[in-house]
């Protein structure tokens, strides 16, 4: 596995990820995607007994996936939207 980020959600549901070495795949499945650990950034910790996909975050549990005002840290915001603990633009989701 390779570090990187999600640069983009492409219209089929890949991922373009920029990896940390300068390459870049502009269509990734998902199931190719691993998600790092998240840092704890201003003063979380990274389950805080929150369960699966949750971190604590000034004494509430929020989803560090998908949370654009704590996306991958807590505090960490993204302009757009947060994808996978990445921030992204134009995100699309999928699903019901």
């Amino acid at each position: 596995w390779y570090p990187g980020k999600i640069a983009a959600v492409n219209a089929d549901g890949t991922y373009k990820i920029k990896y940390s070495d300068g390459d870049v795949s502009p269509k990734q499945k998902a199931k190719h995607i691993k998600h790092r650990k998240p840092s704890t950034g201003g003063g979380g910790s990274a389950s805080g007994g929150c369960g699966s996909g949750k971190m604590k975050c000034g004494g509430r549990c929020v989803d560090y996936l998908n949370d654009p005002k704590n996306c991958n840290a807590c505090g960490r915001q993204c302009p757009e939207a947060c994808m996978g603990g990445s921030c992204v633009s134009n995100a699309y989701k999928y699903g019901p």
